[in-house]
């Protein structure tokens, strides 16, 4: 952000930043990865409200993700 060099970002992760133009894309390249993200949790602690309703909006999040990089690339 401060013109330091290049990194690599995962795009959900660094979308609000390429929007507000505090980082740029240098290279007209993009690459997939195999990696994944995982929620664990006891399942007797999906009956705490405020646990349910982190899960809930972090499965949104993971959802919609996807589907705004994907639109953004084309």
């Amino acid at each position: 952000m401060d013109g330091l060099g290049v990194a690599l970002g995962r795009k959900p992760l660094i979308a609000p930043d390429l929007k507000a133009g505090r980082l740029v894309v240098p290279f007209d390249f993009t690459m997939s990865s195999e990696f994944a993200y995982y929620l664990v949790y006891p399942p007797e602690a999906i009956r705490r409200r405020k646990i349910k309703a982190f899960r809930d909006w972090l499965v949104t999040l993971a959802e919609t993700a996807p589907a705004q990089a994907t639109a953004k690339a084309a």
